[in-house]
């Protein structure tokens, strides 16, 4: 399997010519290879997100479970407010991570509502909002 790929490879991307620059390398690199960049595993870390192929699964690492976990103990339930540059902040990173995180998706509308009734450069944390983050 692995030589029928290197060989799709060479039909996709031309092999070195003569020719060529010295700057233009070979499309499929030895020392890569050695390295282990075409090993094969069911399991992989790519842009960031743990991807199963076996299960159909993404994941996230271990280092953005805890930063998970940061952003949401850094709004206690008693909180009533917080500054619109922090809750923006907040809700870019609960985005970026909402693939991985089932349910995630239609939780978004009330936190995000949230923005529309700022005053002063403040957000008010109501329990709809405090709830929705409980739910993460």
């Amino acid at each position: 399997m692995r030589r029928i790929l290197l060989h799709a490879i060479d039909d996709v991307f031309r092999p070195l010519d003569p020719s060529d620059p010295p700057e233009r390398w070979e499309p499929v690199l030895m020392k890569k290879l050695l390295e282990g960049d075409c090993s094969w595993g069911t399991i992989k870390l790519i842009l960031g997100w743990i991807i199963d192929t076996n299960t159909l699964t993404i994941r996230l690492p271990p280092h953005r479970i805890q930063r998970l976990a940061e952003i949401l103990e850094s709004v206690p339930r008693s909180q009533h407010r917080t500054s619109v540059k922090k809750w923006h902040a907040i809700l870019g990173e609960l985005r970026s991570m909402a693939l991985a995180l089932p349910g995630a998706r239609n939780i978004f509308s009330t936190m995000q509502n949230a923005l529309t009734l700022k005053q002063k450069g403040r957000v008010a944390l109501h329990k709809g909002v405090l709830d929705a983050l409980d739910d993460f």
